[in-house]
């Protein structure tokens, strides 16, 4: 697991996702360089990338407990909920969180890959089509005797 920090959030992505989350603390390192890096690959802003990376922190701590010792107690629910808070900030539409691994897709065929389809044999052929319930001498054939006259 590598950790680094130039200081100039200006000079990588990474630097720049580290600046928005507050891991810039060589003594205190939250999240790795490769988990920033993926976090990266993912989205296409480090505002985003840094979304991802809290939503990581929140989860992370909120399956830790409470300890408390004498006066002293760590609450890492609250850790939890400030991670989360701010990766609401750096995110409010909740983009991150939504599209990691989305994609749109676009269904249908083009007009020359459809002919290639009704050219084909051995094709399965569409149980229905344009004109399957024409009669002869049913309403289609009419209008379009109408037509011609």
């Amino acid at each position: 697991m590598s950790w680094n920090y130039s200081g100039d959030p200006s000079s990588s992505d990474r630097d720049e996702t580290r600046f928005h989350i507050g891991d810039t603390d060589c003594n205190d390192k939250l999240v790795s360089d490769e988990e920033i890096d993926f976090a990266l690959s993912s989205q296409s802003a480090p505002r985003l990338a840094g979304a991802i990376c809290l939503r990581h922190l929140a989860t992370k701590f909120s399956r830790m407990v409470t300890h408390k010792v004498g006066d002293i107690s760590t609450n890492y629910s609250d850790l939890a909920k400030q991670y989360a808070a701010r990766a609401k900030e750096l995110d409010p539409a909740g983009v991150s969180a939504a599209s990691v691994n989305a994609v749109p897709i676009f269904g249908g065929i083009s007009n020359a890959q459809k002919q290639v389809y009704a050219d084909d044999t051995d094709a399965v052929k569409p149980s229905f089509y344009k004109g399957a319930g024409d009669i002869p001498g049913g309403p289609s054939e009419f209008l379009s005797n109408y037509d011609e006259e």
